[in-house]
């Protein structure tokens, strides 16, 4: 393995140990998250990670009551982009993680 690719699967393996491991790696009390993230190699050298999170049904119905505008029972792209707008502003409290 050429010393680039060897630091990058060991720079990959420690952001993720620091990432999930660490004591800011806790999800806010009332909502449960399901976490994945994948890491994307080209000729073994980290290029990407995909990180993705699912709510639990309550904060997914709280979502659903408060943003489906045109009451069809599902978020179009036009109120996720709200959705997405409001968790912005809760970015810099770490409110999710």
């Amino acid at each position: 393995m050429a010393a680039t690719a060897r630091f990058g699967l060991i720079f990959s393996i420690a952001w993720v140990a620091l990432a999930f491991l660490s004591p800011g790696a806790r999800a806010h009390p009332h909502v449960w998250i399901d976490v994945s993230l994948e890491l994307r190699f080209e000729s073994q050298v980290l290029r990407s990670m995909r990180v993705t999170w699912v709510f639990d049904e309550y904060y997914s119905a709280f979502a659903l009551q408060d943003f489906d505008a045109n009451g069809n029972g599902k978020l179009d792209a036009e109120e996720l982009a709200v959705l997405d707008e409001g968790h912005k502003g809760l970015s810099e409290y770490s409110y999710f993680t």
